[in-house]
């Protein structure tokens, strides 16, 4: 949107579908903190179920392989948002501020 004859701005807001579950890496089912922790290491247990960092002492939170972890029936969808602000060194007349009578210089009929 021209402000002035040499000023744009622009906004853009769009909503994405993905078609997957796993953008957020949150569908399927957990497998148990004690499991991952003994197959793939102290780093995939503390990965595998991120509740406990919301709680105060920050202590993984347990639960039994298999449990729900998040809506499979739902897919992810993101968002963007983008604001544009340009300027034109050119007069483009937009605005109107271009003399639209007479003849310009090298203009010939």
């Amino acid at each position: 949107m021209p402000l002035t004859d040499r000023i744009n701005l622009g906004l853009e807001l769009g909503a994405r579908p993905t078609f997957t579950d796993y953008l957020d890496d949150v569908s399927g089912t957990y497998v148990s903190y004690p499991e991952l922790l003994s197959g793939n290491g102290e780093l995939a247990a503390a990965l595998g179920n991120r509740t406990g960092e919301l709680t105060e002492n920050g202590e993984p939170v347990i639960v039994p392989t298999g449990t729900q972890r998040g809506d499979s029936a739902k897919k992810d969808w993101y968002f963007i948002l983008g604001v544009t602000a340009s300027y034109n060194f050119l007069d483009n007349g937009l605005m109107g501020s271009r003399r639209r009578g007479g003849r310009r210089p090298g203009c010939y009929d």
